[in-house]
């Protein structure tokens, strides 16, 4: 299960929208819960803290005073919410607030922390908007090497159902070894909520696609073969039958892979989608678009993300190696 979770927070209200869920997986996990707010100084540049001292010639004294002043603030707010959760849930939690880059910051805390998943709410922006504005749970999936669950709060100050649970779970998969590696993450959902699987692959144009995989026969032979969509999703199933319990397949065919799982998740209306992703970034982002950046935006339900590394893994992975933690 999880064992250590991080929940970034921003002090506001929509940042708190991801820790009923974020808790919710704890306590079912019986994890510990780290509170992280990424203070972001006032002078602040690119990797500041990462570079000689001469870089900060010109900043004024009094502006450091104020901003030492505003992070002794985010601290005090931060111990407090996490001695609230803790008086309220029983939860082991402990608050760190830390200084730097956004993501950069909060990649080196989860590798600290031995992180096993990150959740965390989003404004889910597509298109320019995010050109223009960033986004930095984009920044932070394309960074993490961990799962991240983000959510998407409906309103600015909107509240979730009491207790979040994720009872269908649906699964993108298009075919290659890249993207079934969502499936370890997804199993472990599923155990923690007892939630049925949706494995979803979608045909686009001009017809059935077909895949070449590696069969390994129960004689210790291995062979190549060519499989459908339909046969794909059956060895994928039948591959992992003692994590999934009895998946629906499906097979959809769409124009794009976007408008086919938005299709598939507003008919099946699942409780989380969960898909691996490429983490492209800058100008071939927007050149080639972002599958789960369109489905978090225009489904309606929280997304289980996971950039992989870019090669073949088996049925297990590399666990980070926990770091003992003081907790509140």
């Amino acid at each position: 299960m999880y064992e250590r979770i991080i929940v970034p927070l921003d002090g506001t209200a929509f940042g708190e929208y991801a820790l009923s869920w974020a808790t919710e997986i704890a306590m079912r996990s019986d994890a510990v819960l780290e509170l992280v707010h990424i203070h972001v100084p006032a002078h602040y540049e690119q990797d500041l803290f990462e570079v000689p001292t001469y870089h900060y010639t010109g900043v004024v004294g009094s502006d450091a005073e104020l901003d030492r002043s505003a992070l002794r603030r985010d601290v005090e707010a931060l111990e407090e919410r996490a001695r609230m959760l803790t008086s309220a849930t029983g939860l082991r939690v402990r608050s760190r607030t830390i200084s730097g880059n956004i993501d950069a910051a909060l990649e080196r805390e989860a590798k600290a922390f031995g992180a096993d998943l990150i959740v965390m709410s989003t404004h889910a922006r597509t298109g320019l908007a995010r050109s223009k504005l960033g986004s930095i749970a984009d920044a932070v999936v394309r960074h993490a090497t961990i799962p991240v669950l983000l959510v998407r709060p409906p309103a600015e100050n909107a509240t979730p159902e009491v207790p979040p649970v994720f009872r269908r779970i649906m699964v993108g998969l298009d075919g290659s070894k890249l993207s079934e590696q969502i499936i370890e993450p997804v199993a472990r959902f599923a155990s923690l909520f007892g939630a049925r699987t949706h494995l979803v692959h979608v045909a686009v144009p001009p017809g059935d696609q077909t895949f070449s995989r590696i069969i390994h026969t129960s004689d210790d032979r291995s062979m190549r073969v060519e499989l459908t969509g339909d046969q794909y999703l059956g060895h994928v199933a039948k591959e992992w039958a003692a994590d999934l319990r009895s998946p629906v397949l499906e097979v959809r065919r769409a124009a794009s892979p976007v408008t086919g799982l938005i299709a598939a998740a507003l008919e099946s209306e699942p409780d989380l989608i969960a898909m691996a992703t490429h983490g492209r970034a800058g100008i071939k982002r927007i050149l080639l678009g972002s599958t789960s950046g369109e489905v978090l935006a225009n489904a309606g339900v929280p997304v289980l993300l996971f950039r992989p590394r870019h090669r073949a893994w088996g049925r297990s992975t590399e666990r980070a190696v926990a770091v003992a933690h003081t907790v509140v």
